[in-house]
């Protein structure tokens, strides 16, 4: 676009207008907007057909992030503000009023979520990745739609509804701050949400979590992956129905407990995503065989639609009810069951039976449902193709909870034997196969799943009745039917109750129901249901003549007791038959059927009919059927008119020649005797009674019948207690009506008697440990309400009520009848109501009130009661005091009923040890709280003393626990929501506010693991201090006692201040709106106590007094207020900008509202401020850590008046400089240390001295104070910022000692004595005792050995005040335990030696000085007797500028640890610094590496060395190298010889040895006394490696060749000297100064001899003291010496340097020459003691050895003695 047309024109203002993209546009000038739909910008200006704005919202970002992850470039930035112009036609303009709460939020999280995603990506965290695009892709799809002109208002409302729970669900599982939201979608907080309300939205928000982000990673992905706009709008949910977030909740976790593979009978929402759903592999049924995918099979589909339709897009308000309701255990769930298809053939006509079973009980818990199949495979009615459909009704929760299956037995019907040649006309059922398929794993709510499951057959046609146990135990060991390729069948599970179910599916209608085996959970009044189940179970015949066993086949028939055929009254499945032929087992004497077979008969023929079994044998080829062998009957009833027992009756077969009609008839003819077959010969059937008509039970019936029965009613009620109790539940409503009716008719003399059976029925009901049926009692309210009819038993009732109460001694009776009393009060109730009907003019009589209140007194009464045997009852009286008592409101006034309750509640004793007992107390007036009597100011006022008063005493029990706790902050938040949200009157929160201080004192006192009921009680404390006003607040510090003012007032802001605590029990961090409502309700209260403790102030420095309490006061509120200021939740600058303009918006920076109160609080105490120095001096030092300018100048401006303060007071700033030493120390020692950095120390110097420079009392004296702490905060930064590794242990060391040395100059005592336990400690942890020990002396070098009392180190353990000469004791005793551990012990007897004296000269304690005696000798023995390995050392140059400057160019001597080699320390360097270079030589470097910019290590080993001087000649020409000017050295490569030498500095090179830290430890240079015998070797060799700060490293080269090696080898000896001595108080010391020594071969030869002549030495004492038992390296040593000089090493040594020749060219070698010569003469001594000491020791294997070397030695002497002759002779 030209520039002529972007300027032609003028552009003007446009307001409150947002555009919307309706087609994309693409930019192609510099100027432009690239936009796609549903982009908005907000318009800015208009010029004709243009517009310019700011994008608001942009799926640039997602196309982008597409781009950059199949490049792997990076991702382009967000265009989201950028400016620019677009085209008017290309969009929609829109007022941003029509951009509603939704849409405004979706924009804004579309902006949030677009910035994470960046993140994720940047992160390389795919996974989230991943899952957050899917999300964000389906919210920039919707707001497409959303911001689109051509959706339909519906849609867009619809489209809202999902916006808000995606994006909650979203933000939940991502971990993101958790937003609640009103009813009409806009965020909840305290300003339009009952503060309970919200804190309980978040709780149930909270606690729906599906489970943590990692456990539901694929699970998400799975629910929004596979989530498309078209699925969501016309999939899930209907047109116009929003998905609320409790049913996406449902859904959420109905799919987490599928993924996880638990079960779950909750309902969930039709988008819930279950194991088998699409977008998930199917899951593997090893029972069953492979499922087939989750899609609907076509077959049927169009017969199938309308019900799947109906459930998966229908009212998802009636879903979410139907699921949310199905988590009860009251509601049922149905299994809807489709046969697709059926592949097999069976080339016969087939019977498939299906059912489920529960192999958990191990039986059938539902009917059969039974489909006939031609043998083509098709429906015998062409009619029910595409309808093999039924609905297995009334399914428990806890039955789908169990191990459920479903069975399919198939029966053919054909031919005896299929491949039978002679074969008859007539058709047998015959055992064919069975199929199993798991229900749990294989079913979800309201969606059908399509599954094929395999037909197993067996070989034994005896196990046809077992084998779905069999194969669900093991499929793998039967076979498949051949060439069958399973049954196709389709599971749905639809909860919810039957007439429902129906409602929403009309489909249902048609489908055909199929029963339980059994009775539903519940029965309801009005429940019609009577059938009989007989299972032909088994049976044993004999095989009379017959060469094989019999083919049994058994006919069951109902009839009359004249004959007549009961028609169509048998089911078997399909439908109604008069007959049933059973299996035939193919030649079995003993057949097991397992067949069931419901009778379905008319009521008034049920005592007449019998069953009939003819029993007959069948052939593989006859043509008719034959006469019965036998026959067997059943009676249903007995003759007492009930009927039979639920229990397998064996039925006998008789012989007869009756035919079937005329057999039953017979039975009564006396000429016709029934003559069994044989002994033995029996059918064996199982009878199971479902009926809510017929009764199996006489006393039952007889009660039921109580008009009719002329014996005593009183027997018949005593023993009543013994009738089953299903048959009572069963004839509920009729055995009430019984027993009222009995009651009222009198015909029992006793009534109590008549009260206490209903009062036992009740108990069934009623009482959750010992019955299973307290899931009736709804059926018993159904009937209370709707079916109870009496009118005068309430009288009854009341008088047997105040008999029971008042004679209380029976206590069995007494419990029965308070667990039944909430019903025996609704009975009375509603009778009272029934009564009022027909008597009208009665009302509520003052009789009848006082007779029922005076049955709450006795019960009053009986709560008052100590006796222990009471306590069960007051307990259950205290449980259904709240349900009884709701009835009450029908018969009392408002104001009675309050009296009555407070009586109550009054007359119930606390008992600490009574737990049980207090907590249904509490569960009572949690009650009455939530009642209408809290509603009416009246019954409130009366009430809330007495609530108040209990639970102040209850919560000031030391024994409450988890339970109590949570109960008691229950009750208190409903009080406060009564007063909030029902009551709509904040100043009624006066009637709580006393309360506060034992909700403060419950806070402070509740375990951490209690952390769920403390956070209640939290939420209550500030929800109280959230609702009090100003003046509530000034009139609730007047109600208290003066004592009680402050004290309370202390404790409050003390629990604040720990609620603001990182680790606190407080609102999890995600919890955003709650969050911002504490730190506001916290704000409010520190700007309201400011206001008390300044009047209190104002009267202490008027009456001049300063007491604890005032410290105290003070020193919480600055703690309180700046832990408030630095909290990370309002950090607005670390926040998004999103979450900071939502912040903004509602509280602004609630930090920059406290910082003029903190200021005028601390100016206003003046010279108190300096008492609150220990409290405050932290708090402000961390305010200038903060990032946020205003607070960091109010830190600083805090902490100059502090310093001002103790200068006026003291002229010091020492309190405030020791206390800022420490503060730092403590806070870089648990915080990063990087707070330290030079931002920081600028900051902190340069305002300071500002303020400074403008105070001319303290400049001078505060400019030196700035100078001493910017050199504490660089040594302390450096110290805390190095890495807590074991390869920067050094590195510590140093940087503590250099922090250690600045402490000591400086006189800071304190922080220099913690600083050296600190080193210490840190030796210690890494096992360096010596260092340790003698880190410890640095202390002890402090004290004098005088009584001075000093004070109690407070950061080390063990050093109480004490005076100056025990606590040095201790530290010398401490450091001769570390001295020992690391086989110091010659430093350790050095301290014994000064201990010595103090006990035997000063103290005279001879007992302690016995005892240091003693562990001296221990030590001496030590030394000579522990063979010790003491360390070895290395030499560390580092070159290169890639190094720390503290480092670079130096050279450093390591002690290395024990027993490590040379590898394992190079190792150990360079894993510090793993990107440096190890150099192979050992020459210094040339200058190109010293200036190279990387990293170069040279390492090598280095021996100890102490005899420097003795090596320098007295003008050296020797190298002289200084550390700190190594990079300045220009030394090539070249060799030794010839390097140019520059001279050597002045003065001698003793006095280069720097003096030692102060150890104790003496120079290399000290004057050693002259030993008038041979030191032991482990002396020599502990003065070899201690006290030394010189090292040596040797190597040979060679100037001329002379053909004798000896002659030949010269050696340049590199000395380094040492800033420190080894050991030190650190295992690493810079090289200060180095020499290079040549060595000529005669001294190199002397060396050599002496060297070895001393290793002999220590070898032969060793052995001589049998201190080793290990002579082959004695052995090896002598072997080796003595062959080289008898080999030819003497004569070597002759040739060379004991000729004329050589001392004529060398003749200042003469003396060295002596030395040699004398050596080796000493040499012979030496080795003649050693080979007598190895004669001694060694084996007797080794004495050949022994006598060669002995041999040698002669030789060895005789060339000495010869050589020595010659010598003399020549000198002669």
């Amino acid at each position: 676009m030209s520039r002529l047309f972007v300027t032609a024109g003028s552009w003007k203002p446009v307001h409150d207008t947002v555009a919307v993209a309706i087609h994309s546009f693409q930019a192609n000038g510099e100027n432009q907007l690239t936009l796609k739909v549903g982009d908005q910008i907000k318009v800015e200006e208009k010029n004709g057909e243009w517009y310019r704005g700011v994008v608001l919202t942009s799926n640039y970002l997602l196309d982008n992030i597409d781009q950059a992850v199949t490049a792997t470039t990076t991702i382009p930035q967000q265009p989201i503000g950028a400016s620019g112009i677009f085209p008017a036609t290309y969009v929609v303009l829109k007022n941003t009023q029509d951009f509603d709460v939704v849409t405004n939020e979706l924009s804004q999280v579309i902006r949030e979520w677009g910035l994470l995603l960046i993140t994720y990506f940047r992160e390389r965290k795919m996974s989230e990745y991943k899952i957050m695009k899917d999300r964000l892709s389906l919210l920039l799809d919707w707001h497409a739609k959303i911001m689109s002109p051509s959706i339909t208002l519906e849609v867009r409302e619809m489209l809202k509804g999902k916006v808000i729970s995606k994006i909650e669900e979203g933000r939940r599982l991502m971990g993101l701050d958790m937003i609640v939201r009103t009813a009409n979608g806009e965020p909840a907080h305290e300003s339009n949400t009952g503060i309970i309300s919200l804190y309980r939205m978040h709780q149930e928000l909270d606690t729906s979590k599906v489970s943590a982000y990692n456990n539901t990673r694929q699970l998400t992905s799975q629910t929004f992956a596979s989530s498309s706009t078209k699925d969501l709008l016309n999939g899930a949910s209907g047109p116009g129905s929003p998905i609320p977030a409790t049913s996406l909740i449902n859904a959420a976790t109905a799919a987490a407990a599928g993924a996880t593979g638990g079960s779950s009978s909750s309902g969930s929402s039709p988008s819930s995503t279950s194991p088998m759903s699409p977008g998930r592999k199917p899951t593997s049924n090893t029972l069953s065989g492979s499922s087939s995918g989750g899609s609907p099979s076509p077959v049927r589909a169009g017969m199938r639609k309308s019900m799947m339709v109906r459930r998966e897009t229908g009212d998802l308000a009636a879903a979410a009810a139907a699921a949310s309701s199905a988590s009860s255990s009251l509601q049922p769930n149905h299994i809807f069951f489709d046969l697709k298809v059926f592949m097999c053939s069976v080339g016969e006509e087939t019977q498939l039976f299906f059912s489920i079973y529960n192999r958990t009980e191990g039986r059938f818990i539902t009917e059969e449902y039974q489909v006939g199949l031609t043998a083509l495979g098709m429906p015998h009615d062409v009619d029910k193709i595409g309808k093999l459909s039924t609905l297995f009704v009334d399914v428990s929760k806890k039955e789908l909870q169990a191990d459920l299956y479903l069975v399919c037995r198939l029966v053919r019907k054909g031919k005896m034997l299929v491949d039978g040649k002679k074969t008859g006309p007539l058709p047998y059922r015959r055992p064919f196969g069975c199929s199993v398929l798991r229900i749990d794993d294989n079913i979800t709510v309201g969606r059908e799943l399509v599954h094929t499951i395999p037909i197993y057959t067996s070989t034994q046609e005896s196990v046809f009745p077992i084998l779905h146990e069999m194969i669900i135990k093991n499929a793998t060991n039967l076979q498949q039917v051949p060439k069958a390729k399973g049954i196709c069948i389709g599971l749905t599970l639809l909860p919810g109750e039957l007439k429902q179910v129906i409602k929403e599916n009309p489909v249902l209608e048609e489908v055909q129901q199929t029963s339980k085996l059994g009775f539903p959970d519940v029965i309801y009044p009005g429940d019609q249901r009577n059938d009989l189940f007989i299972t032909l179970e088994s049976g044993e015949y004999s095989q009379d003549r017959k060469t094989s066993a019999k083919n049994v086949e058994i006919i069951v028939q109902a009839r009359l007791e004249n004959g007549d055929l009961v028609k169509d009254c048998l089911f078997t499945g399909d439908k109604h038959r008069s007959e049933y032929k059973s299996i035939v087992f193919y030649h079995s004497n003993q057949p097991h059927w397992s067949e069931t077979i419901k009778i379905n008969v008319p009521l008034q023929l049920l005592d007449q009919i019998y069953l009939v079994f003819s029993i007959r044998h069948c052939t593989t080829s006859e043509t008719k059927e034959r006469i019965p062998f036998g026959m067997s009957y059943l009676k249903l009833t007995n003759q007492d008119g009930t009927v039979i027992g639920n229990k397998t009756h064996s039925l006998v077969s008789y012989k007869t020649t009756k035919t079937i009609e005329e057999f039953i008839p017979s039975l009564k003819d006396p000429q016709n005797k029934l003559v069994p077959r044989s002994k033995g010969e029996q059918t064996k059937v199982k009878v199971l009674l479902c009926s809510t008509v017929c009764t199996q039970n006489l006393s039952l019936l007889t009660l039921l019948k109580w008009d009719q029965y002329n014996g005593d009613l009183g027997e018949v009620l005593n023993r009543f207690t013994f009738v089953d109790q299903i048959e009572i539940i069963k004839f509920m409503q009729e055995t009430f009506n019984a027993l009222f009716a009995i009651l009222e008719a009198k015909k029992v003399s006793d009534p109590d008697l008549v009260f206490s059976v209903i009062t036992w029925i009740i108990g069934l009901l009623v009482d959750e440990k010992t019955s299973k049926y307290t899931n009736f009692k709804p059926v018993l309210d159904m009937y209370i309400e709707n079916h109870f009819t009496s009118s005068v038993a309430h009288n009854l009732l009341i008088g047997s009520l105040k008999r029971i109460l008042s004679n209380n001694s029976n206590l069995k009776t007494l419990l029965s009848t308070l667990k039944s009393m909430e019903y025996i009060l609704k009975f009375i109730v509603i009778s009272k109501r029934n009564h009022d009907l027909i008597d009208k003019s009665v009302g509520y009589s003052k009789t009848f009130k006082e007779d029922l209140t005076s049955v709450f007194s006795t019960l009053s009464q009986l709560m008052k009661k100590t006796e222990r045997e009471y306590i069960g009852a007051q307990t259950i009286a205290l449980k259904i005091f709240s349900s009884m008592f709701s009835d009450l409101g029908q018969l009392f006034s408002i104001e009675e009923r309050s009296e009555i309750a407070k009586n109550f509640i009054d007359s119930v004793r606390f008992d600490e040890s009574l737990r049980l007992l207090n907590m249904e107390k509490m569960n009572v007036i949690l009650k009455l709280t939530e009642g209408d009597l809290f509603l009416q100011n009246s019954s409130r006022t009366l009430l809330m003393d007495t609530v108040k008063k209990h639970l102040k005493q209850h919560m000031a029990s030391s024994t409450n626990g988890f339970d109590d706790i949570k109960k008691q902050a229950e009750i208190i938040s409903v009080m406060i929501d009564t007063i909030q949200t029902k009551l709509k009157d904040n100043s009624k929160i006066w009637d709580i506010v006393d309360m506060l201080p034992e909700i403060v004192e419950s806070i402070k006192s509740c375990p951490l693991h209690f952390d769920i009921a403390k956070l209640d009680m939290v939420h209550n404390l500030y929800s109280i201090l959230y609702l009090m006003d100003e003046a509530l607040f000034d009139r609730y510090m007047q109600s208290l006692q003066p004592q009680q003012w402050w004290s309370n007032l202390f404790k409050l802001l003390r629990v604040l201040n720990s609620l603001l605590q990182e680790n606190a029990v407080t609102y999890p961090e995600n919890w955003l709106t709650l969050t911002m409502f504490q730190y506001s309700t916290v704000k409010k209260v520190i700007i309201q106590v400011s206001k008390y403790l300044l009047r209190k102030l104002q009267t202490k420095i008027q009456m001049q007094q300063w007491q604890q309490i005032d410290f105290d006061l003070w020193s919480i509120f600055f703690t309180l207020s700046i832990t408030f200021v630095k909290l990370k939740g309002l950090a607005l600058e670390h926040f998004s900008e999103a979450k900071q303009k939502t912040i903004k918006s509602r509280y602004g920076d609630m930090r920059n509202d406290l910082i003029s109160t903190i200021q005028t609080m601390w100016e206003s105490l003046e010279k108190y401020q300096i008492k609150l120095l220990p409290t405050v001096i932290a708090p402000f030092l961390e305010l200038m850590f903060i990032n946020q300018q205003n607070l960091k100048q109010l830190g600083i401006q805090l902490y100059y008046q502090l310093l001002r303060c103790e200068f006026k007071e003291h002229k010091s700033f020492k309190k405030v400089e020791t206390e800022t030493i420490n503060t730092l120390d403590q806070i870089t020692n648990t915080e990063a240390a990087d707070i330290l950095d030079e931002k920081f120390r600028i900051f902190f110097s340069s305002n300071l001295e500002e303020k400074m420079n403008n105070d001319m009392i303290i400049k001078d004296s505060g400019l030196i104070f700035i100078k001493d702490m910017k050199m504490f905060l660089e040594l302390l930064f450096a110290l805390r910022t190095l890495p807590d590794r074991a390869e920067y242990e050094d590195d510590r060391t140093i940087a503590c000692m250099q922090l250690m040395n600045y402490l000591k100059q400086t006189d800071r005592q304190d922080t220099y004595i913690k600083y050296v336990h600190l080193l210490c400690n840190q030796h210690l942890t890494n096992n360096n005792y010596t260092e340790a020990g003698n880190t410890l002396l640095l202390h002890a070098d402090l004290l004098e050995w005088s009584d001075t009392v000093v004070d109690e180190l407070q950061f080390v353990e063990g050093f109480k005040s004490q005076s100056m000469r025990e606590r040095k004791e201790k530290l010398y005793k401490l450091s001769i335990e570390y001295l020992d551990k690391g086989k110091a012990w010659e430093r350790a007897i050095t301290l014994m030696k000064k201990l010595i004296i103090q006990y035997e000269e000063v103290q005279f304690d001879y007992q302690r000085l016995a005892d240091i005696l003693q562990q001296e000798s221990t030590f001496y023995r030590k030394i000579i007797g522990v063979e010790r390995f003491f360390s070895e050392y290395f030499r560390v140059g580092y070159y290169g500028k890639g190094f720390e400057p503290s480092i670079r160019g130096k050279e450093f001597i390591y002690k290395g640890y024990e027993l490590e080699r040379m590898s394992d320390f190079v190792q150990r360097i360079q894993a510090k610094f793993p990107s440096a270079s190890l150099l192979t030589y050992t020459e210094l470097p040339p200058a190109e590496i010293m200036n190279s910019p990387n990293q170069y290590l040279q390492i090598y080993a280095v021996k100890p060395s102490q005899d420097l001087q003795q090596q320098l000649p007295a003008n050296p020409r020797h190298t002289t190298v200084l550390a700190n000017s190594i990079n300045n050295n220009n030394v090539n490569h070249l060799s030794p010889s010839q390097r140019s030498k520059p001279s050597t500095p002045s003065g001698s090179p003793g006095s280069m040895s720097p003096a030692l830290l102060s150890t104790g430890a003496t120079a290399t240079t000290a004057t050693v006394p002259v030993a008038t015998k041979p030191i032991p070797p482990a002396v020599q060799k502990y003065r070899q490696h201690n006290n030394i700060n010189t090292f040596l490293y040797s190597k040979p080269f060679r100037k001329n060749k002379t053909g004798n090696e000896f002659g030949d080898l010269w050696i340049i000896n590199n000395y380094y000297i040492l800033q420190d001595s080894f050991p030190t108080i650190h295992r690493r010391s810079e090289i200060v100064r180095r020499y290079e020594v040549e060595l000529s071969p005669i001294d190199n030869a002397v060396n050599s001899v002496m060297s070895k002549n001393t290793e002999l030495n220590e070898m032969s004492i060793k052995h001589e003291n049998g201190n080793d038992t290990n002579i082959s390296p004695f052995t090896m040593i002598l072997k080796g010496v003595i062959d080289a000089a008898v080999n030819g090493g003497v004569n070597m040594y002759k040739q060379v340097f004991f000729s004329k020749e050589y001392l004529v060219d060398n003749p200042d070698k003469k003396e060295t020459v002596d030395r040699l010569k004398s050596a080796l003469s000493q040499q012979v001594i030496i080795l003649e003691k050693s080979l007598a000491i190895h004669a001694k020791v060694c084996s007797l294997e080794m004495g050949g050895l022994q006598e060669q070397l002995e041999k040698q030695l002669d030789k060895m002497k005789q060339e000495m003695t010869t050589f020595v002759q010659q010598q003399q002779q020549e000198n002669i």
